[in-house]
């Protein structure tokens, strides 16, 4: 008998080998979607496409299960040239070999040879290696038309089919043999044709028969599969080999990626870096995807840059990052640049690039920058002030998930401010900024539950939200439950429990928090009695910005109480604490300035500060302005004023008010004599602690 013929079976036809051309059909097509979507042209493919589109890396497969890739890899090439050979080859092996097996072993030979090239590459490849191309699928079409070959009787025809089969896939299994602009994945080649080999040993005796053989097919597909399972299992199992397992890889594939130019990849790669404690490595991971124009990466090299993380403090380069970040599109960066300028501690205060800055990111749909801007327009700082606007800046931040916007959009609807006034609207944004982690949010609404303003009146729903934003890091929250303890109000009364929430407070930066404390200490309630210590937290509340801690503080200085008497710093305390807002500090100031104690003596300063003192219901200076106006310091003498005043102080708990008042109204002067209405005030008085009005009230 004598071999088939397999070019005269073929004649030239097209449709006679659809699995042939329809495979180099599909080489070509592949190629054209590489070249279109590859940054670097036409004639070499990048890395991130051909992984994009399929190529096999031991990091992917191994590592994410991504097996799919031991296929779809077969039909990518790297450059013109890996195509073009890796065609003319193709087309070689399949003109002879598909008329010989046929559609159906023809595909399963390249499919396995393909599978099993690639599975040897996995076991011998480094993790971040891509593999891409037919290679071994074809060493799989020649070595089995090698072994099929062999079988037949001789000819020239065999001996032709031979020789150009052999001189073909010799030098392919041989690395220094062959030479191309991509490196050679030769494990893929002895894979691929290992595979062919056996295929060919099966179907060697039935060359142009057109039956399926499908049993034997189907073997070769369990067996292929089998060993590809054993080799991956030994390469990359976490035992067995002292290898750390799939996940370990992860790394160097993102490093591979950031390598090949990918942006995202550095950036990933730099979050991995910082999350194992290598800033350094970070650092340089960011800085290679900021140079690629990664915004994300920008942003995160100017956060260490701007603490000195794994890179050199350098707070130029810092706000330099930022802004380029943002330019890039980060709204992050924005955000970060924008708060550089604004404080001006790092880079010189520049309010208006601030705005820029924040602008850009509000723009980017980055919440906190439209918080931020809002701030700005709320309170006139490098742009013309508009409430009306930062509301609305305020409710973007608080849309765009913020909950410090949503609390500050809050507190102008509660105080009426830009909007109208709406206390249950207020409320419910207080809810979303709680609900978003924003202490403030949590301690605003517990105050509306504790005074029953736009919600009902419930203390106890007032602590569980004092609680939360004292868990959150809110140390308002903290002072707010460390009152209600104290007093008893919504929890039970625990002054201990009082006292320790005023730390924690005070320790959160917390003014107000600072001051309860030293008056539990200066008191000696549910802490030990300290007056120096208490002196200490007033102190410390007055670096916060708390007005009554200035003024505590001012009353230790003016009475050597905690510290060694000091009128003049008392005076600078006091004006310290009225300009914070503390109605006592401008009591206090008043007194000094209308006895000329610590200050040169000014009544009509006296006069105002009790004016405004009394306007902030502090009863002390509605009784002082009172007896300005009954004896004409500083002020004409108006005794209907000074009686009015004393009725505000009186109403107000002040015992010198209601003496004032009780002794105007046993005189008979500004207001009808009535007796009893007198002793009624005295008594009101003495139990104010007013001694001689006790002796008055008999």
């Amino acid at each position: 008998s004598t071999s088939p013929n397999p070019m005269q079976q073929h004649q030239g036809s097209l449709f006679a080998l659809p699995v042939t051309y329809g495979l180099l059909a599909a080489f070509i097509a592949a190629y054209v979607l590489e070249a279109t979507l590859s940054s670097t042209g036409f004639f070499d493919i990048d890395a991130p496409t051909l992984v994009a589109l399929g190529g096999m890396t031991p990091a992917l497969v191994a590592g994410q299960g991504q097996v799919w890739r031991l296929a779809s890899c077969t039909l990518l090439h790297g450059d013109v040239m890996h195509l073009v050979f890796n065609g003319f080859a193709f087309l070689m092996a399949g003109v002879v070999l598909e008329p010989w097996l046929g559609r159906a072993r023809t595909l399963v030979l390249f499919v396995i040879g393909g599978v099993a090239g690639s599975s040897l590459s996995l076991v011998v490849q480094k993790p971040n290696v891509v593999s891409i191309g037919a290679s071994g699928a074809i060493m799989a079409m020649l070595a089995a038309l090698v072994v099929v070959t062999l079988a037949q009787p001789e000819s020239r025809e065999r001996d032709a089919i031979l020789g150009n089969a052999l001189r073909i896939l010799v030098p392919s299994l041989l690395p220094f043999a062959t030479r191309s602009s991509q490196p050679i994945d030769i494990a893929a080649h002895f894979g691929g044709a290992l595979a062919g080999a056996a295929l060919g040993l099966l179907w060697r005796r039935s060359v142009g028969a057109r039956a399926s053989d499908l049993l034997r097919i189907f073997g070769a597909l369990a067996a292929s599969t089998l060993v590809m399972c054993a080799a991956v299992a030994l390469r990359w199992a976490p035992t067995g080999l002292g290898d750390e397992g799939p996940v370990s890889h992860y790394p160097a594939w993102l490093a591979f990626s950031c390598h090949a130019r990918e942006n995202e990849a550095c950036f990933q790669l730099g979050l991995h870096r910082a999350a194992s404690d290598d800033l350094a490595g970070a650092a340089d991971a960011y800085r290679r995807g900021c140079d690629l124009d990664g915004g994300t990466s920008c942003t995160n090299l100017g956060v260490q840059a701007e603490r000195g993380l794994g890179v050199e403090a350098d707070r130029a380069r810092a706000a330099t990052l930022f802004q380029q970040g943002c330019d890039l599109g980060n709204a992050r960066g924005c955000l970060n640049g924008g708060i550089l300028y604004r404080q001006g501690t790092l880079v010189e205060r520049d309010s208006a690039k601030a705005v820029a800055l924040y602008k850009r990111g509000c723009e980017l749909r980055g919440a906190e920058a439209c918080t931020n801007l809002g701030l700005l327009y709320e309170e006139g700082e490098g742009v013309a002030k508009d409430v009306v606007h930062a509301a609305a800046l305020y409710l973007q931040g608080c849309d765009l998930g913020d909950g410090a916007a949503c609390t500050n959009r809050g507190v102008l609807l509660r105080n009426g401010q830009g909007v109208a006034k709406d206390l249950a609207g207020a409320a419910g944004l207080y809810r979303r900024g709680c609900d978003r982690g924003d202490s403030r949010g949590c301690h605003n609404l517990g105050v509306l539950f504790r005074q029953g303003e736009g919600v009902a009146k419930d203390s106890g729903q007032a602590a569980a939200l004092f609680k939360k934003g004292c868990d959150l890091g809110g140390g308002a929250g903290c002072a707010a439950l460390g009152f209600l303890y104290e007093t008893g109000e919504g929890v039970e009364k625990d002054t201990a429990r009082a006292a320790a929430l005023y730390q924690k407070g005070c320790d959160l930066g917390e003014g107000w928090a600072c001051m309860n404390l030293g008056l539990a200490l200066e008191a000696g309630e549910g802490v030990a009695k300290d007056p120096k210590q208490a002196v200490a937290l007033y102190e410390r509340g007055c670096e916060l910005e708390d007005g009554a801690a200035c003024t505590n503080l001012g009353f230790g200085y003016e009475h050597g109480e905690g510290v060694k008497a000091d009128r003049a710093r008392a005076v600078a305390l006091y004006t310290q604490g009225c300009e914070l807002g503390n109605a006592l500090g401008c009591t206090n100031l008043g007194v000094a300035l209308e006895a000329g104690e610590g200050v040169a003596k000014d009544l009509e300063q006296a006069v105002a500060l009790y004016e405004r003192a009394c306007d902030l219901e502090e009863g002390g200076a509605c009784a002082n302005l009172g007896v300005a106006y009954e004896e004409g310091e500083g002020v004409k003498a108006d005794t209907a004023r000074a009686v009015a005043l004393y009725t505000r102080g009186c109403e107000l708990g002040n015992a010198l008010g209601c003496a004032n008042l009780g002794m105007l109204h046993r005189l008979g002067r500004g207001v009808a004599k009535d007796l009893a209405r007198a002793r009624e005030l005295f008594g009101r008085a003495c139990e104010a602690g007013h001694q001689e009005s006790c002796e008055r009230a008999r």
